[in-house]
């Protein structure tokens, strides 16, 4: 197994709970297969949420190399039968190596790495645009995004004033009618903020309000049932987590923070055993693991949050992913 660290520009600066940064850096794992086909994967701790860093998950993936000589996987559940990555490795590591090892078992049978894992065969994976932070801005960027194909957007929320970001959200649904909108709260917001919010939202294309509440707080009485909830932050733990009830519609996962490929796989199954849809996001990984979660998203048919990937002014891919239309082409991936 090869270890290659790495660093690519941001076309802007990128806040990070109270870190800023203007690079992303990484570790690519290279594995091949005794037949010699080549996988790889990206090891992409995100600063100010990862709990590893990027020299810790590096270190880990050298100190796990020597003991990786001879070892193939057969099929999907081999790799739930890898001890050595649930002892050795921090979450971003761990996708790393799980992303290397499909994409190398699916290279050597001649499939997708999708249709190799879930049995889909697809060569393309809607996105949603991610827009930027500031409401003014949304009705405009809104409109262009929906004009480039975009079917679904995702605004980050509880930034603001309640009235002032819901004032926004209604001017950007007016200038993109046929957009449907996730809004991102990240913990932000006591209940009966929230609870304001969620009323406001009357008559919106909404699919979901995203972790509306901050630590400690629970979800107030009156909660309208035509507002749907993601959870996120929430699924970002070693732990088993129950399983989701109403008003929760769907889980979004991000195997990067998530504890890895295996395990956002098997939180896959429990939340669409519960009726539960499964959004797959990224967290400004390289195009390696954008790639790898596109072949997971296009398996659900369920829009992406793959857009962070625009904010990556270079990549260790060459040439770049290609998006356009508002999807990921798989095909040219």
């Amino acid at each position: 197994m090869d270890v290659v660290p790495y660093e690519v520009r941001l076309r802007e600066p990128l806040q990070t709970g109270s870190r800023r940064i203007d690079r992303r850096e990484g570790v690519l794992v290279r594995v091949e297969s005794t037949a010699g086909a080549e996988g790889w994967g990206d090891a992409a701790p995100l600063p100010g949420f990862s709990v590893e860093s990027r020299p810790q998950a590096e270190q880990e993936l050298r100190d796990l190399a020597v003991r990786m000589v001879g070892l193939d996987i057969q099929s999907p559940a081999d790799l739930d039968r890898l001890p050595n990555l649930r002892q050795a490795l921090s979450s971003s590591a761990r996708f790393a190596v799980e992303t290397a090892l499909v994409t190398a078992a699916a290279a050597e049978a001649g499939r997708t790495p999708g249709a190799w894992l879930l049995g889909v065969d697809a060569d393309r994976c809607t996105v949603n645009a991610l827009l930027g932070n500031e409401p003014l801005t949304w009705p405009v960027a809104a409109a262009r995004r929906a004009a480039e194909g975009f079917v679904s957007i995702k605004l980050k929320v509880g930034r603001r004033p309640v009235d002032v970001e819901l004032a926004a959200v209604r001017a950007a649904a007016a200038a993109a009618p046929a957009v449907r909108w996730r809004l991102d709260a990240n913990r932000a917001w006591t209940g009966a903020e929230a609870l304001a919010f969620a009323r406001g939202l009357a008559g919106l294309p909404v699919d979901y309000v995203e972790e509306p509440l901050r630590a400690g707080e629970t979800l107030p009485a009156g909660w309208p049932r035509t507002v749907g909830i993601a959870c996120d932050e929430s699924l970002q733990s070693y732990d088993d987590v129950p399983d989701p009830v109403p008003p929760v519609v769907a889980w979004v996962l991000k195997p990067t923070l998530a504890g890895g490929l295996a395990r956002s796989l098997a939180r896959m199954r429990q939340a669409r055993r519960c009726g539960c849809e499964v959004v797959f996001s990224a967290a400004y990984e390289s195009g390696v693991g954008v790639r790898m979660l596109g072949e997971l998203a296009a398996a659900t048919g369920i829009p992406a949050g793959l857009d962070t990937y625009r904010l990556l002014a270079e990549d260790v891919l060459e040439p770049r992913l290609h998006f356009a239309g508002g999807m990921l082409d798989l095909g040219k991936a």
